[in-house]
């Protein structure tokens, strides 16, 4: 890169391969929904638009043009993508859907929506500026897990509460001594 110094350029190197590994990710859960059989596919017309989308924004973030607006984009798209995932742990689905037939819990799609969510705030969409502006980076990206996980802690507990199936309570044994 012109006109950055070797300490800039060795952080700028592995800060824009990140778009990248997000456009893998991007890429395989589009796959992975639009490779199953027809006929089990619900509201086909939908998800074939999110399938659609979800391999544009993958081909955007892998070209490297306009940047800054595509890592913005992904920024937005995985937040939504994380809000929708805390919402399926709530309502205690089995499965979101996000990677097709393939099984996976709303948790751990949370915790990956939320770790790039997290890790495209710390390197931002300019990899050259990030070490200047790297403890700001941290500490966003620091918050942005922090209320993640207390965002998912407080949902998961208030589903326990809330649930039928939870433990049941103890109760001391009764003074009734017709059992004897």
């Amino acid at each position: 890169m012109k006109g950055t110094s070797p300490q800039l350029e060795s952080t700028a190197k592995p800060a824009a391969l990140v778009p990248r590994l997000v456009a893998l990710v991007l890429l395989f859960a589009a796959i992975a929904k639009a490779y199953q059989p027809w006929h089990l596919m619900r509201g086909a017309a939908p998800l074939l638009a999110q399938v659609g989308l979800e391999m544009l924004l993958a081909f955007w973030l892998f070209s490297g043009v306009a940047r800054r607006w595509a890592v913005r984009t992904a920024l937005a798209v995985f937040t939504l993508l994380a809000a929708v995932s805390l919402l399926d742990v709530y309502t205690q689905k089995k499965s979101c859907g996000c990677f097709g037939l393939l099984q996976v819990p709303p948790v751990v799609t949370f915790l990956l929506d939320l770790t790039i969510v997290s890790v495209l705030s710390l390197v931002g969409s300019d990899p050259v500026s990030m070490d200047r502006s790297l403890p700001k980076r941290l500490l966003r990206s620091t918050a942005i897990l922090v209320v993640g996980i207390a965002a998912l802690i407080v949902v998961r507990h208030r589903h326990a509460q809330q649930s039928p199936h939870s433990a049941p309570a103890l109760t001391r044994p009764s003074d009734d001594n017709s059992a004897h």
